[in-house]
């Protein structure tokens, strides 16, 4: 019981430690990839809007283009000339989501490969009225079947591929969730799958730190992640990587398949939940706790606390370990000084005793 009292009184600051080590373990040293699902706005002309780009038609649609001609992605094909490396390059990642979606464009898209943020800014905000922070990558208006993109972008040691090929295939994958205007697709479950296909965006560090923070009930609410992520820029990562992390269980539990069919029956007009459970067999309304414990269990106690510990947390760990052994001397200094003021009382009380003794009165 003394220990139970100890911890109740001691949550906020176990539960302010809590908070430092997830975003110490998340954000400390590392960048973010950040990718918007976005509306079209503008009849801005392509003519004037792209004028200084070169246009290549391709299988998909079109293919815009200006800074990309020694992109790496070309080494894929040496023999090519840098247009068509290109538009090679984007077909192959078309071809390939299809494939893992089992779903196919509907319609022809423009791509525009642009060389840095200036530029899909530019674009960005003119097409859709809206502004864009500097660590967007990429872009996808499906309402318009557009996709912008930027070759340059940080190197994350997490990913395999370069940071616009995994920007590439995660707004392809937006264009094929969002293929029909009918559907009402949770957001959770289109930046996650998005994710998904890219492969991208998530360690086994990260994995673990979650698997925590399953086990101390610290994630987002599904119903949260459902029509927007938070707006703070870490924690809209952490819903990222939870939508991720959802996705993964999806395709554990019930295979690849499960992702491409239940867009198929969003498509229709179906909500999630009952999508979800006409495929799945099982309770929409026992997804959440199901997922949790799903990632409770994927990892031990001690990969979990493994994954915490590097210098940045380990000072925050000793800052917060100070502060708890601050508080307690406190609370020992104030206990022993009202068992003072007990003593104290209690002798001063035995001495009215015994002077009321002497005088007769008792």
């Amino acid at each position: 019981m003394n220990t139970q009292r100890t911890l109740f009184r001691f949550k906020p600051v176990l539960l302010s430690l809590l908070s430092v080590l997830v975003l110490s373990t998340l954000f400390i040293g590392g960048g973010d990839q950040r990718y918007v699902h976005a509306q079209g706005a503008s009849s801005s002309s392509k003519p004037e809007l792209l004028k200084h780009y070169k246009k290549e038609n391709a299988p998909f649609g079109i293919l815009y283009h200006r800074g990309w001609e020694s992109h790496p992605a070309l080494r894929h094909w040496p023999d090519l000339e840098a247009n068509e490396g290109l538009v090679r390059f984007v077909s192959s990642r078309i071809a390939t989501v299809e494939r893992r979606l089992n779903r196919k464009l509907q319609r022809r898209i423009t791509v525009l490969l642009v060389p840095g943020y200036s530029e899909l800014s530019r674009i960005a905000t003119q097409v859709t009225r809206k502004s864009y922070p500097q660590e967007v990558l990429g872009l996808a208006v499906p309402s318009r079947g557009w996709i912008i993109v930027r070759s340059d972008g940080l190197r994350e040691a997490s990913l395999s591929k370069a940071p616009s090929e995994v920007t590439l295939i995660h707004e392809i994958g937006h264009l094929l969730v969002n293929r029909s205007h009918q559907a009402k697709i949770p957001k959770w479950f289109d930046e996650g799958i998005c994710m998904y296909v890219a492969e991208g965006g998530m360690t086994r560090e990260d994995e673990a730190v979650f698997s925590g923070m399953a086990r101390m009930n610290a994630l987002f609410p599904v119903v949260d992640l459902e029509a927007r992520f938070p707006r703070l820029h870490h924690p809209t990562t952490l819903a990222y990587k939870q939508s991720l992390l959802m996705v993964k269980y999806l395709v554990e539990v019930h295979g690849e398949e499960v992702l491409g069919k239940l867009l198929d029956e969003l498509d229709q007009g179906k909500p999630f939940s009952e999508a979800y459970e006409g495929l799945t067999k099982q309770s929409w309304l026992s997804f959440e706790e199901d997922f949790k414990t799903w990632l409770s269990s994927k990892y031990s106690m001690i990969e979990v606390l493994a994954s915490w510990l590097n210098p940045w947390i380990l000072i925050s760990l000793l800052g917060l370990i100070a502060i708890v052994s601050s508080q307690l001397r406190a609370r020992k200094l104030r206990r022993k000084l009202e068992r003072e003021e007990e003593l104290e009382d209690l002798k001063a009380a035995q001495l009215r005793a015994e002077e009321a003794q002497s005088e007769g009165l008792i």
